[in-house]
């Protein structure tokens, strides 16, 4: 017969194909009976996803578990920087920092 997934096991946890896993902090899983499956990372997560152990059945009795292994691999995300405008009086200096305004959930900020 066709063989279908039958169940989804990460950590102690075991899901029915289709449903939704959640990992804290790390992601969403979902894997159909036809197999499929998609994950989608918690925002900025990378690093291994726990292992994924998963059963398959060929409808007549028989069963197979088999692993799913997920990495992330970071990215650098693009960061803001607001555009800096200034005024002096002539002959007088300015002071200030480049920096102003700048964010980056990936950490600090630096003028290369």
């Amino acid at each position: 017969g066709d063989v279908t997934v039958v169940n989804f096991t990460i950590g102690t946890s075991t899901y029915t194909a289709g449903s939704t896993a959640t990992i804290a902090n790390v992601g969403t899983l979902v894997i159909g009976a036809n197999g499929a499956y998609t994950f989608t990372p918690a925002a900025n997560y990378n690093g291994t996803v726990p292992v994924v152990s998963y059963t398959v059945t060929d409808g007549s009795g028989s069963n197979v578990t088999s692993t799913l292994n997920i990495s992330v691999t970071p990215v650098d995300d693009n960061f803001t920087d607001a555009s800096e405008t200034v005024s002096t009086l002539e002959d007088t200096a300015v002071t200030g920092s480049v920096l102003t305004g700048t964010s980056s959930v990936d950490g600090d900020v630096t003028v290369v």
